[in-house]
């Protein structure tokens, strides 16, 4: 009998374990990349974080990364390249001669994948079609892809068009890259 009861308290705690659409984790991925991305140009260790490492403090500090990196893991916020062959053969080349320039140069956050083979792949991908393209190791993640500068409206917008025929799952703009 408590075998039976044993089952059915793992039936109820699977049942409330919730699936969420392909959508809502797209846009949690984004936004989780955002938060990180904010960590890692803004919170660089201080002047005193620094000396207390030095000088042997066991705790110089939160890191706040290391949530933030368990987070994006969770989610698998890790590109599928499925849809490269087919949008590399769609695609536009870029344009260097757009109008609409921009403010500040910007980089499209094209994803984030698990290996050097697929961050080629994904960097062959947009230089073919003309895009400068800039890869950052993220440690803990893997290598993060980003598509740039980009100085016009026009070039900004091909990019991003491009990115989703290509059905890449994280992409947004910056103004600065994160690097680690």
């Amino acid at each position: 009998m408590r075998w039976m009861s044993g089952l059915l308290v793992l039936v109820l705690i699977g049942g409330c374990t919730t699936e969420i659409s392909e959508t809502e984790r797209r846009a949690r991925c984004v936004a989780a990349f955002e938060r990180y991305d904010r960590e890692v140009i803004f919170a660089r260790p201080t002047e005193s974080a620094i000396v207390q490492r030095v000088i042997g403090d066991a705790n110089p500090g939160p890191d706040f990364r290391f949530a933030m990196e368990g987070e994006l893991r969770g989610l698998n916020c890790y590109e599928d390249l499925d849809g490269l062959a087919e949008a590399a053969r769609l695609g536009q080349r870029f344009d260097a001669n757009g109008v609409g320039r921009l403010a500040e140069p910007e980089y499209l956050h094209a994803g984030m994948v698990r290996s050097n083979g697929q961050a080629a792949v994904l960097k062959k991908f947009f230089t073919d079609l003309g895009y400068r393209v800039r890869d950052v190791g993220a440690p803990k993640l893997g290598r993060r892809i980003f598509v740039g500068p980009l100085d016009t409206v026009e070039a900004r917008r091909g990019a991003e068009q491009l990115a989703r025929m290509a059905d890449l799952a994280t992409v947004y703009t910056v103004t600065r890259l994160p690097w680690p």
